[in-house]
Parts: structure tokens; C-alpha cells; sequence
């Protein structure tokens, strides 16, 4: 029980963390629109080099973001953060967040699975809004495109494992569909899914936003998978994920024996 309810206040301010760290990415979409307000495709290819110099100076200042990328209706790149001048022939139609937010009941803000980039290896997952504002004269509400930036999951497993905890625990950043963005430590790529009978989908089904269950961590080196563990979960502000925080049972009990044992010797 004490575990439960340590590990449980963990799990919201994991939460808090990840929502601040979220709403950080959104407003970087909201200044990359009012940048670009009132601005066509065209107009943006034509003062790429100017509009990627801008973006580029605002990354250092943008907590945890990769890159920045602006892409047409289409999928097709307009200007970048780090990348200049944008590859004209690669497309982004097939991503997620593409068919995500060109749907008619698209969210105000999504995010993505886990990608690695190629050939850079770079690992990251997407946030992204719709383009507003732009200057290609299309009805209200129309969808005109996407802002998206790439987050890595390193630095934001980097600030879970700041905020503390016992060594074993593991904490991670999941989608309401099963899908893992972030886990401490660190990952190399994308990690299993969370499989369907979990409870952490029934609980995501029935709209909880907070609880407790026994599991396991996927993803984790063979000495570690096997290891039941107590699992407390706390949705993220509003949107379809979740932080968890995974300890060991194992561990659980040693701190359990290690207490009872000063006890007897007293």
C-alpha cells in the first residue's frame, strides 16, 4: 500500500512533467503559424532560406524539439528548422499525423508513434497542429496543411528519470492505443506495443485517468522482462496518453523486509 502511494503521486508528477513538456510543443506550433499567417505556399518556398533562419534561431530555445517541419496539404515539405533547402521530392503523405489531422474530426493537436529518421538514426516522435492562418485561399476550417516537431524521447525519458524514484522503476509515456513514446532509460527505436488485454487499455477505454495494477515493463533486457511489477498510471492533462510508473515487486518486498526487520529488532 505504502509502494501504491508513492508510486502513484510519481505517476502525476510524471504527468504534470509530460503536460508541460507537451504544451511547450504546441505553443512552438502556435508561433511557427503566427510566423506564418497570412503566407501561401508559394510565398513560404520563395523566402525559404529567410522563414529557415528564423526557425532555425528559435530551436535552442524550443525544450526538447529536434527539428521543425512545415508541410503543405500535400505532405510535401515548405521549410524546415535544420534542414535547408527542404528535399522538394519527399513526401510525408504517409505519415500518421498526416491522415490524423486532414480528417474532418481532426484533433486540435496530435502525437505521433515513434520514428527514426534516416540516415541520421535520429529517434523522435512527432507533435503537430494544423496550419492556420495561411494565405492559399481556401474555405474556413479547410485543412491547409501541418506544423510538426520532432520531440526526442531520450531528453524526456531524461527529465522522468529526474524527478526520482527507486533504482528498478522504470517510467514511460504511452499513447491510449497501446503505442510507447518514451521509457526510462532511454531507447534506440521503437518499442513494442502495449498487448490488448493490458489493463492499462481497459482503463484507457473507460476513461480513467488515474490507477494502479500488476504487469509487466516491455522492452527491457532478459534479466529485467520477466519481473512482475506494480504499475500506477495518470492520464496527461487532456490528451490520449498516459505515464506510467513500473516498480519491480521484488523491490517492493525487500523495502517491506528491510522494515519489518528493524521493527523485530527493535
Amino acid at each position: 500500500s505504502a509502494a501504491e502511494r508513492e508510486m502513484s503521486r510519481s505517476a502525476e508528477a510524471g504527468g504534470e512533467y509530460a503536460l508541460r513538456v507537451l504544451e511547450a510543443q504546441r505553443l512552438a506550433i502556435d508561433a511557427v503559424n503566427d510566423l506564418l499567417r497570412g503566407l501561401g505556399d508559394a510565398e513560404v518556398r520563395a523566402r525559404e532560406a529567410e522563414l529557415h533562419a528564423v526557425l532555425r534561431a528559435r530551436l535552442p530555445r524550443m525544450p526538447l524539439v529536434q527539428t521543425i517541419y512545415v508541410l503543405d496539404r500535400d505532405g510535401r515539405a515548405l521549410v524546415s528548422g535544420h534542414l535547408h533547402p527542404v528535399p522538394r521530392s519527399a513526401s510525408f503523405a504517409d505519415r500518421e499525423w498526416m491522415g490524423s489531422l486532414a480528417a474532418p474530426d481532426a484533433p486540435p493537436f496530435h502525437v505521433s508513434r515513434v520514428f527514426v529518421e534516416k540516415p541520421e538514426q535520429n529517434v523522435f516522435f512527432g507533435a503537430s497542429a494544423r496550419r492556420e492562418g495561411t494565405g492559399n485561399g481556401l474555405p474556413e476550417n479547410a485543412f491547409d496543411g501541418v506544423v510538426n516537431v520532432a520531440v526526442s524521447p531520450d531528453l524526456l525519458a531524461a527529465g522522468f528519470a529526474a524527478l526520482g524514484g527507486e533504482p528498478g522503476d522504470v517510467t514511460a509515456l504511452i499513447r491510449a492505443d497501446g503505442a510507447i513514446l518514451v521509457r526510462t532509460p532511454g531507447v534506440s527505436g521503437p518499442l513494442p506495443m502495449i498487448p490488448e488485454g493490458s489493463p492499462l487499455h481497459a482503463a484507457a477505454a473507460a476513461g480513467e485517468t488515474r490507477g494502479t495494477y500488476m504487469g509487466r515493463t516491455l522492452g527491457l533486457p532478459p534479466d529485467q522482462a520477466g519481473q512482475t511489477r506494480l504499475i500506477a498510471f495518470r492520464r496527461v492533462g487532456d490528451l490520449p496518453l498516459y505515464v506510467t510508473m513500473a516498480r519491480p515487486t521484488p523491490v517492493i518486498i525487500a523495502r517491506w523486509r528491510d522494515t519489518v526487520l528493524r521493527q523485530l529488532a527493535i
